[in-house]
């Protein structure tokens, strides 16, 4: 920014918010989910794993109690931290950060880039009555960024009633994979 431009505000985010006809009640086929995902893993294993590369998440921000990994897709389960209280609360921030955590489960283990951070998100839906998260399902899309990696998400509470919806949710590495940063390497 130049200097003249100190007393003005900077914009970071834009959005638009609407009121939509809701959908029929969806519910998360939770036990076909799990089912067709084989490779079962502790929540601390994902933390450990993550904190290696750089993204330490911590106390409020430990939700997912265990993950579930098959081809193309990811189930957590969700819990609520000590010292989280998700009364008052459409869907807790801690809980709901925890629920877009399970998009880093679809990254390969051999990719070599560092932490991440958020960088974007398409689209959000929150149902009525919203509840507490339990369940988080997501699917890896095509990231329009090299240096990111790209998922939909949607988090259903303990029944399997769908309460949230986010369409391309975005991390965007802090410093990129060797082939983003290094033309000569496409």
């Amino acid at each position: 920014r130049e200097a003249a431009d100190a007393d003005e505000p900077a914009v970071h985010v834009t959005s638009t918010v609407t009121r939509e006809a809701l959908p029929e009640e969806r519910r998360l086929p939770v036990d076909e989910l799990r089912a067709a995902c084989p490779d079962h893993r502790d929540g601390p294993g994902f933390y450990r794993r993550f904190a290696a590369r750089g993204n330490e998440w911590l106390g409020a921000f430990q939700g997912i109690e265990e993950l579930w990994v098959g081809e193309g897709q990811a189930l957590g389960r969700i819990g609520v931290p000590p010292g989280v209280d998700p009364s008052g609360y459409t869907c807790h921030p801690a809980l709901l950060d925890s629920c877009g955590q399970v998009i880093a489960s679809l990254i390969p283990a051999e990719d070599r880039s560092a932490a991440f951070v958020l960088g974007s998100v398409d689209e959000v839906v929150i149902y009525p009555d919203a509840g507490v998260p339990v369940w988080a399902h997501a699917v890896p899309v095509v990231a329009w960024r090299s240096d990111s990696v790209c998922g939909d998400l949607v988090v259903a509470d303990g029944d399997g009633r769908v309460i949230i919806e986010i369409r391309g949710l975005r991390l965007q590495y802090l410093q990129p994979p060797d082939s983003v940063r290094d033309p000569e390497g496409w």
